[in-house]
């Protein structure tokens, strides 16, 4: 059975929407789990994560939840707990993401 050309092509095009769509809702799934919520900050980062490769992305977030966990650690203590996970690596990029 030959398909014509522009069939094929709007498959296609469904298709990568379907799998981008896809990829938003694990995106988005990551960032609420991770904070809680889907604030309007980390709402603008879903877009430009969407564009890279999956695994870029990835790591990506994982650093995202280090810096973001370190920023919450200062603002929610006096600095004596941040300044531990700081010399203890929790925050480096070989560490695994803390929860908070």
């Amino acid at each position: 059975m030959n398909l014509s050309p522009a069939y094929l092509q709007r498959r296609e095009e469904i298709l990568q929407e379907g799998v981008r769509q896809g990829q938003r809702v694990i995106i988005e799934n990551l960032l609420k789990v991770r904070f809680g919520s889907l604030d309007e900050q980390l709402s603008k980062l879903v877009e430009p994560l969407l564009d890279l490769s999956p695994e870029e992305s990835t790591r990506l977030l994982t650093q995202l939840s280090r810096v973001r966990s370190c920023w919450q650690d200062l603002s929610n203590d006096d600095g004596a707990t941040t300044n531990k996970k700081v010399r203890s690596g929790a925050y480096n990029s070989s560490a695994a993401p803390t929860s908070g």
